[in-house]
């Protein structure tokens, strides 16, 4: 399992928390409601609260707004970088091999 992904009994990337977490920082310092975040963005606030939770992974839109709209000059679109799913290094495939307990084995081979 990545780092990028969890399941219900694991708790959410830390970059998604960490990000949701200033998110919420500059939000409040900047005396912006989540509702003006969530207008602004196009989103539900309760999307935005589970952002800001780090449930949900915040996304791209959500930061340039709140950047824009807190003043964070550039603090939260800075985020996003740290945010972008993890990719393999350039020169390795990724194949997957499905046991037969139905268990998946991984395996990296240089190209």
């Amino acid at each position: 399992m990545s780092s990028q992904s969890h399941n219900s009994n694991s708790q959410p990337p830390v970059a998604w928390r960490y990000a949701g977490d200033q998110l919420k920082r500059w939000r409040m310092e900047a005396d912006v409601s989540r509702e003006q975040l969530a207008s602004a963005a196009n989103y539900s606030p309760d999307t935005i609260t589970s952002m800001e939770r780090g449930v949900r992974r915040p996304t791209s839109r959500v930061l340039d707004v709140a950047d824009e709209l807190c003043d964070a000059k550039g603090m939260l679109s800075g985020a996003k970088e740290f945010l972008n799913r993890e990719r393999f290094p350039r020169g390795s495939v990724r194949q997957r091999i499905v046991g037969r307990s139905g268990g998946c084995q991984s395996r990296d081979r240089a190209t």
